[in-house]
């Protein structure tokens, strides 16, 4: 396993445990409440929320959900099974499909409101990610017994290329908007098991360097930053350098937003639990936000480039997910005043008072989060006016 130099390590020691502290400008929301299993969220910076629940006990009835501004939409209705999907900034959604296994066995591409087939066999591992240029990555098993042999594969919008096979499991596949790609690479056949984070950029690919033998679950953004799980430690990976963001705690799931900052779950010895973590710098400093405690477990979570992060929680009976939002007051860019810039900008988003699906970033003006930018919008921007 290759090491990194001690030099390029910043420790930082696990949080204290704390109560609930949500950064300010923003607020916790259960953006979607079920009876019923859900999947790991995605979310992008329209604040949409793709994600699959299930209808029944029986996963098979899993369908393709979206979360709009306050709507919920349902995107696939059938007898098969979809599941584990990801959501670009237009709107586009890539998930994989089960046919006759609990198991993936085709990519499907959602655009438009039409879906293409993109792959169709057995073997596809347990992940497929796009980025907003539409590319799509995934891999698949070409044998499934020791040695695992697999291949990871990139759609690019005309054609699917194969990009890089091996003798070992390559898997939880990721993409960034300039075509960077990363997985983990694992060697299941040994005891104990051992892996690397790999990076694809401009056809080369290389390993990056970790202190720990077990990683897994990268994640990429667009500033070409990449986080991982390291054996309960988070490392975090920026032009070549490694260093640790967070130690000497069980943590795992992380993933990384467009300004850096990582959302990851961490292991609550008392409650026998998952709570929600965020980790971003404040001022140059690192600063740990724990944004759960209560009963309910937490899985995987995602990031926009807004601060804005949604996971799922839940327990055998009831499933959400939750959304850490921004606060919306009128100051559409977010620079400490409500001023003609803001009012400028209703009148370009101004729809009337008739609901509208994927208002993007015109969705903070929106304040009374009816779908919607009115006249009941514009008089609270005349109230919250501050003339700075």
């Amino acid at each position: 396993m290759r090491r990194v130099n001690p030099a390029w390590v910043l420790f930082v020691s696990a949080p204290v445990a704390a109560q609930v502290e949500v950064p300010e400008g923003f607020e916790i929301v259960d953006a979607v409440v079920w009876d019923q299993l859900i999947q790991w969220p995605s979310l992008n910076d329209c604040g949409q929320i793709a994600y699959a629940q299930k209808f029944t006990g029986s996963w098979w009835t899993a369908e393709i959900m979206l979360y709009d501004n306050g709507s919920i939409v349902q995107i696939t209705d059938n007898d098969v099974l979809d599941s584990r999907v990801d959501l670009n900034n237009q709107g586009e959604m890539v998930w994989q499909r089960g046919i006759t296994s609990l198991n993936g066995h085709q990519i499907i591409l959602f655009r438009d409101g039409v879906e293409t087939l993109l792959q169709d066999g057995e073997r596809i591992l347990a992940h497929v990610s796009m980025n907003n240029v539409g590319d799509v990555v995934w891999s698949r098993y070409r044998w499934e017994t020791c040695p695992l042999l697999s291949d990871v594969y990139l759609y690019n919008g005309r054609r699917i290329r194969q990009i890089h096979s091996s003798e070992l499991m390559l898997q939880q596949t990721e993409i960034n908007d300039a075509g960077w790609i990363t997985w983990m690479s694992t060697d299941f056949c040994v005891d104990p098991w051992v892996g690397t984070i790999q990076l694809y950029r401009n056809g080369d690919i290389v390993d990056l360097p970790s202190f720990h033998s077990q990683v897994q679950g990268p994640k990429i953004n667009n500033l070409g930053q990449i986080i991982w799980d390291a054996q309960s430690d988070l490392e975090f990976w920026e032009d070549g350098k490694t260093q640790v963001i967070l130690d000497t705690v069980d943590a795992s799931v992380p993933n990384v937003g467009d300004t850096g900052d990582v959302f990851f779950a961490r292991w609550d010895s008392v409650r026998r639990l998952w709570n929600a973590w965020l980790y971003r710098l404040d001022g140059g400093e690192p600063r740990f936000y724990r944004l759960s405690d209560d009963a309910y477990s937490v899985s995987r979570g995602s990031v926009n480039a807004w601060g804005e992060v949604a996971w799922r929680n839940g327990t055998s009976d009831r499933y959400a997910i939750v959304y850490l939002r921004r606060v919306r007051t009128g100051d559409s860019e977010f620079d400490g005043d409500v001023d003609l810039t803001d009012y400028a900008r209703l009148h370009d988003c101004f729809t009337g008072p008739v609901r509208t699906d994927g208002l993007c970033e015109c969705r903070f003006l929106d304040q009374d989060h009816d779908g919607d930018l009115d006249l009941a919008d514009c008089a609270r921007l005349q109230n919250a006016f501050t003339s700075r």
